[in-house]
């Protein structure tokens, strides 16, 4: 059995064209409604941990001990204060990071069977994309192997990689030795 690219292409655009609401428009909903509310989250976490003020008096503390040569005389004291004024939006910034990152990881699990089950023709409503916030524990474990599997792929594939340099590296350097 062959592969028929233009009727396959013109099934998906009789699916499109008998969608209502338009795919389209439901996309741009979703992918609002999810930015605002990540951006919203992101916001409160800078705003509560002071972020943008630590930021600005950091730099200002950084212009002064550069002109005046503090920083170059005792650099660990500039590092301690650095250290110390960020630490407190660094920590907002990981749980604010933690928390957009399950979120549109739920959403876009939604999302997902959502245009899954427009392109096997179900009607599905609109407001279905959200349906799935009550089953967030399977989600989050789900997405949590997904990214853990792709990390230990990508580590093996990694400590190949530095096995392979080497040994190509020992080989190198013992090629003259050998009179290769």
């Amino acid at each position: 059995m062959e592969f028929d690219r233009t009727a396959c292409k013109m099934d998906v655009k009789a699916v499109l064209r008998d969608c209502r609401p338009h795919r389209a428009l439901i996309t741009l909903a979703f992918t609002l409604v999810v930015s605002a509310i990540t951006g919203a989250i992101n916001g409160l976490f800078s705003a509560l941990s002071g972020g943008q003020q630590q930021l600005m008096v950091l730099m200002n503390q950084m212009l002064d001990m550069a002109q005046s040569g503090y920083a170059e005389a005792n650099p660990q004291e500039y590092l301690a204060a650095a250290t110390g004024m960020l630490g407190r939006y660094g920590i907002a910034a990981v749980i604010a990071s933690l928390i957009t990152t399950i979120f549109t990881c739920i959403a876009n699990t939604g999302y997902d069977g959502f245009t899954l089950a427009a392109s096997r023709r179900d009607p599905q409503p609109a407001e279905k994309i959200f349906a799935v916030f009550p089953l967030w524990r399977p989600v989050i474990v789900t997405g949590f192997l997904r990214g853990l599997f792709a990390f230990l792929w990508t580590a093996l594939f990694f400590i190949g990689y530095i096995v392979l340099a080497i040994a190509g590296a020992l080989l190198s350097t013992f090629i003259p030795v050998l009179g290769i």
